[in-house]
């Protein structure tokens, strides 16, 4: 108990003397009125003739509607005879803090100019700026808070008999119940931070964009009988030499509609018809609403976290008994919020439904595969039946993702082929129930593609008015792998400013065209969970006794093949890195599932020597610095879809945070 007293006097201790340094060192401060100096020219404050040293300013602004107001600050100063600018500051409305700001000129300041936009200026006949003023304490107990959880993280992990720290393999009744409960606490705080992020997003919480609405619109064709949207194509388009070429229809000012899918005369919606199904289009039954975009994301990665904490929980049960409960939580946690997840569920748009739809139907389907394998009859052929379904659904959604139904042969390879079990007389209900689902999920989506375009594999994405034509994209070896490579290795760009990550450029070596958008980095770089596959081969036997060489397999190269396909048919999209860093996540899981079964097998008698504490600390790097690049990701400021445009007043309280 008094170690985690000492954190707590430690973290105090941090929040006064670092994160409010610049309060400390103002105490001796003579405040001094710069008003007298102040004449506001058009769009510009001038402070001249000052000549003095200062270290601080503080700018008395009311909060207005404008607010936030970002300016240039400029200055003459004894080391710089003519104007240079010290650089940019934003004074946000709600949050005091950054009315105050610390200037580093060269020697004694002799003017001060503040630039203003057009668009973006204060009243100045209410503007007060004052210099070498005594900054205020601003004690956050947020930020305390998660200091003191971040330096009380160290000591998980230790091998004190705790029920938190037990093994699967020696836990007793009493305390499997204890974990199962942290178990679902965790799961729920996972939830409710991904409600926070996609909630947060004020963008996509409007659906501003028209073109965000066509589930909605097509719960509306549904209702009465129809596939096809009720929008009518322009004469222009109709007539145009090709109607894919949506940079000559803008030149030609022919109108359209953009990202919907146009075929034969007709708007379609080509992204997968499940969630329409599932939750769009009886919403709308039973209210007559559009039902939002973000929440449908929402829902869909709640299946998702319970899922893949339900799926973990069962592995170690039956393959890695002697991780210890928080290695499961860690490495649960750090799948459930990788980064290229979190961007799926924190940009809540129309996009990242069908994507994280097949995620948590993928992940959702293989637990339900792995808990048919019973004794129970009845029990299995349910389990079959609903895992199936969900596999199935995956159709739907992503199609490229159906891939990962491939993780049925190494669970039921054995029963089908070498005992033939799943094919006796005993099993043929259990078989029945597997396979029917996939042959309901093909006919239902070979209707709905028949229906639209006439044949029954063409899901309409080479029909889509967006800024390539993929009908003549064309196949390509070299764009494949110059994506792919992207997807994985592009290192990120980062500054030493909040939020410290930024997007990186993409320049292929490719005579040819690649969709691209803002990139933050590839897979091995949104979290060092992958580094892990460095490991396999070292663990490669280890894995092979525990029966997971093939999962481990087909999650990895399902992974490279479907990003191969993304990046050759659709380009190079941060949203698309989540179906191939799907993969590559839950490839690395087994693996450190693997390194942690290993090594706990020894962590009471030292048999491992250092390799359980190597192991643990790697574990905390894996979880700590997922979370810090998922938490940069959701601040960055460089797309056009940021929180410093849809929701400035959350974004500089956080910033006001990382002041010092």
């Amino acid at each position: 108990m008094k170690k985690y007293i000492y954190i707590l006097a430690i973290t105090f201790i941090l929040e006064l003397a670092v994160f409010n340094f610049s309060s400390l060192r103002s105490v001796f401060n003579k405040p001094v009125d710069l008003s007298p100096y102040t004449l506001c020219e058009g769009t510009e404050i001038h402070i001249d003739g000052i000549n003095m040293k200062i270290n601080n300013l503080y700018i008395d602004m009311p909060v207005t509607e404008h607010l936030p107001i970002t300016f240039q600050l400029n200055a003459t100063d004894e080391g710089n005879f003519y104007e240079y600018p010290l650089g940019e500051h934003t004074v946000a409305c709600n949050t005091s803090a950054t009315h105050y700001l610390n200037i580093h000129p060269y020697g004694n300041v002799r003017s001060l100019i503040f630039y203003f936009s057009v668009d973006n200026q204060p009243d100045f006949s209410k503007v007060k700026i004052s210099a070498n003023v005594k900054r205020p304490l601003y004690l956050s107990l947020w930020r305390m808070l998660v200091v003191y959880l971040l330096s009380c993280f160290i000591f998980l992990l230790k091998t004190d008999g705790t029920a938190f720290c037990t093994g699967f393999a020696k836990r007793n009744t009493k305390t499997a119940k204890i974990q199962m409960l942290v178990a679902i606490a965790c799961a729920l705080i996972w939830i409710v931070i991904g409600y926070m992020c996609s909630s947060s997003h004020l963008l996509f919480n409007e659906e501003s964009k028209p073109h965000h609405q066509q589930y909605k619109e097509l719960a509306e064709s549904l209702e009465k009988g129809e596939v096809a949207l009720d929008h009518i194509p322009s004469e222009g388009i109709k007539s145009a030499p090709n109607p894919y070429d949506t940079v000559y229809l803008q030149a030609n000012g022919i109108e359209y509609k953009a990202d919907y899918a146009y075929y034969n005369g007709r708007y379609y919606v080509y992204f997968g018809i499940v969630p329409e199904l599932l939750i769009y289009y009886p919403y709308h039954l039973l209210t007559g609403q559009g039902f939002p975009n973000h929440a449908a994301v929402f829902l869909f990665y709640c299946l998702f976290v319970a899922a893949t904490f339900m799926l973990f929980w069962k592995l170690c049960e039956s393959y890695f008994m002697n991780v210890s409960f928080v290695a499961y939580l860690l490495i649960s946690s750090s799948a459930v919020t990788f980064g290229s997840f979190t961007y799926l569920y924190f940009t809540a748009d129309l996009y990242s439904v069908p994507i994280m739809a097949a995620m948590g139907f993928t992940v959702f389907g293989l637990l339900c595969w792995v808990y048919a394998q019973t004794d129970n009859a009845k029990l299995s052929a349910v389990l079959y039946f609903a895992g199936s379904l969900s596999m199935a659904l995956v159709a739907g959604c992503r199609p490229q993702m159906l891939l990962y139904s491939f993780l049925a042969l190494p669970l039921f390879w054995n029963a089908a082929f070498k005992e033939r079990t799943l094919f006796s007389k005993k099993s043929i209900v259990q078989t029945i129930c597997f396979v029917v689902p996939y042959f309901a999920g093909a006919a239902l989506v070979m209707w709905y593609n028949a229906s639209r375009f006439g044949s029954v594999f063409d899901f309409g994405a080479n029909y889509s008015l967006t800024n390539n034509d993929m009908n003549l994209r064309g196949f390509s070896i070299e764009r494949m792998l110059s994506g792919v490579v992207t997807f994985l290795l592009k290192p990120p760009y980062f500054t030493g400013t909040f939020p410290y990550l930024h997007t990186t450029s993409f320049d292929p070596d490719y005579l040819g065209r690649i969709v691209t958008e803002h990139y933050y980095g590839g897979i091995f770089f949104c979290g060092i969970m992958v580094w892990s596959l460095v490991l396999a081969f070292i663990l490669r036997h280890e894995i092979a006794k525990r029966k997971m060489t093939w999962f481990f397999l087909i999650f990895l190269f399902s992974g490279i093949i479907i990003g191969m396909v993304d990046a050759d048919r659709a380009g190079v999209l941060q949203r698309y890195a989540s179906e191939t860093a799907f993969g590559f996540v839950f490839a690395s899981a087994i693996v450190l599932f693997t390194l942690m079964d290993y090594v706990g097998i020894g962590k009471d008698t030292d048999k491992a020597g250092y390799g359980y504490l190597f192991a643990a600390v790697f574990l905390k790097a894996v979880f700590l610095l997922g979370i810090a690049y998922s938490f940069m990701m959701i601040f960055n400021t460089d797309s056009g879809i940021t929180l410093i445009k849809y929701n400035p007043e959350l974004f500089y309280k956080v910033a006001s945070y990382f002041s010092f």
